[in-house]
């Protein structure tokens, strides 16, 4: 007796494998077109909290479908998703106090958010810390509201660390309120009148955030360039106010965040454009100021490759606005271009400088008006004989 065998049904597991691989790719390689349109239209804040929202509510009905574990109340899942369509602004005052007020309600809870059961809750005080700091910067004319919002955004921070003291976010967090807390008001002539304590307790808690393991920092906190970027401008200000030995540390910090900065992703290089502005203006003002400093001046041969290191850096703050064509960083740059002349002058490219300042300011909404704002913010011994005419 002989036995027939059937050749076995073709396995659909490959099909089905490929199939997914393929809606991956689509998927992977349509975003980078969609968000480079979308963040000209929308901008980065908004066009990162629709995608973040977005993940969440396709990830809601898997979430409450999991196998063997209780499903969330629906009030909580309710309550959370308003949280996160409530960062649906432009970075408004008004926008932030909505998002505060709602995180805050939620943080008030007893059934989850005042729990301490460990179910994540640092995320929440995180975002509430964020709100109350973001509104901060809005109440500059305001110390006393300033002053509320950012110990507002202190003890929020703080409540993170106390539910998961490994959470490297709400360290970063609590560096940039202690940053705020120390610097002098814009209002205050005096630049270095800074509460040189409370920068100590920033130092420490950005150095805290890069301590810890790798697997505790989420890629889209951004966790090591922010810590790096605190850090890089407390030893700017420390060495431009205490001891000129602190650019050093300062130069060094910066150059790691411009690392870390450089192997980002288009998207999130555009969401952080804002921060490599400011590193790249404070490596350009401290090679800037060290080649003027009179033993430096002197000696040209000392003088022009800092001259040459504060070009360099300056002229990213520039690209940078151009790529963004956002008003923040169009208007830092604007304030930039003084010391970017000043540089070329001081270099003797006279030249260069016209060329540079003829460039930037045909992107203005008003040339001549930006021409005349930027030549007036220079020294006219430097301007002589450069850009006078």
């Amino acid at each position: 007796m002989s036995l027939r065998l059937r050749p076995a049904a073709r396995p659909l597991v490959p099909y089905l494998a490929i199939g997914e691989a393929l809606v991956v790719v689509l998927v992977f390689g349509s975003s980078m077109v969609l968000v480079k349109a979308a963040v000209t239209h929308l901008g980065p804040v908004t066009v990162s909290a629709l995608r973040y929202t977005l993940a969440a509510l396709l990830l809601l009905p898997l979430a409450l479908r999991r196998s063997g574990r209780a499903a969330f109340p629906a009030w909580l899942w309710t309550r959370l998703v308003l949280i996160g369509l409530s960062y649906y602004s432009e970075g408004s005052a008004d926008g932030y106090s909505k998002a505060a007020t709602a995180f805050q309600r939620a943080a008030e809870d007893p059934a989850w958010g005042a729990a301490l059961d460990a179910s994540g809750q640092e995320v929440l005080f995180l975002f509430l810390g964020n709100a109350y700091a973001k509104q901060a910067f809005f109440s500059e004319d305001d110390a006393a509201e300033r002053q509320r919002l950012l110990a507002a955004s202190q003890r929020a921070y703080e409540q993170a660390i106390a539910r998961n003291a490994n959470y490297p976010r709400s360290y970063n967090g609590l560096g940039g309120v202690f940053f705020q807390m120390a610097r002098p008001l814009a209002s205050n002539p005096d630049s270095c009148a800074w509460e040189w304590n409370l920068l100590d307790q920033a130092e420490s808690a950005y150095t805290k955030a890069l301590s810890l393991p790798a697997e505790t920092k989420p890629p889209s906190g951004f966790v090591d360039l922010r810590a790096h970027m605190g850090l890089g401008r407390i030893h700017f200000w420390r060495g431009g106010c205490l001891d000129p030995a602190a650019w050093e540390q300062a130069q060094a910090e910066y150059t790691a965040a411009v690392a870390a900065y450089q192997d980002l992703d288009e998207l999130d290089r555009s969401l952080l454009a804002d921060q490599m502005a400011i590193a790249y203006t404070d490596l350009g003002h401290m090679a800037y100021f060290r080649a003027l400093q009179p033993s430096t001046a002197a000696d040209a041969t000392a003088a022009d490759p800092l001259l040459a290191e504060a070009i360099l850096s300056y002229s990213q703050v520039i690209t940078l606005a151009v790529q963004a064509g956002r008003d923040d960083l169009t208007k830092h740059a604007q304030q930039v271009m003084p010391y970017l002349l000043s540089a070329y002058c001081q270099s003797g490219q006279a030249d260069a400088a016209h060329a540079v300042l003829d460039q930037f300011v045909s992107r203005t909404a008003s040339p001549q008006a930006s021409r005349a704002a930027i030549l007036d913010q220079m020294q006219p011994a430097t301007k002589k004989g450069c850009l006078d005419d």
